[in-house]
């Protein structure tokens, strides 16, 4: 990945090392956080959100088992929302719409706050 944000960047030549050539990527994952070659939170949002969305999958199915409130909460506090606050530790979210995303899985969680809301 080469990180260049000049107008025109020039054509690098590949890289080689011990006579095998390093593939350019676009973005990759490091440390838990997926960086772009534009430097820019999108890849590594979506990711958060993709997983996040995996977990109420099975927050659902519990749901669907009629088990009790205390254990969905504590499920979506264990499970969940610490992949959800990992994120927002991360950066300040500036795009409204990754606002938004983020958030996504808060509104689940409210059906199982116990305000009668479900």
């Amino acid at each position: 990945m080469v990180v260049d944000f000049r107008r025109n960047p020039p054509a690098l030549p590949p890289l080689t090392i011990m006579d095998s050539t390093v593939a350019t990527v676009e973005s990759f994952r490091f440390l838990g956080s997926t960086i772009s070659q534009d430097l820019r939170w999108e890849r590594h949002i979506d990711s958060i959100v993709q997983k996040a969305q995996q977990r109420l999958f099975f927050l659902r199915q519990l749901r669907k088992y009629n088990l009790p409130q205390e254990l969905l909460t504590q499920f979506y506090s264990t499970v969940i929302e610490s992949d959800v606050q990992d994120i927002q530790d991360e950066q300040d979210v500036q795009d409204e719409q990754d606002v938004q995303d983020i958030q996504g899985p808060q509104d689940v969680q409210d059906e199982h706050d116990g305000s009668g809301r479900a």
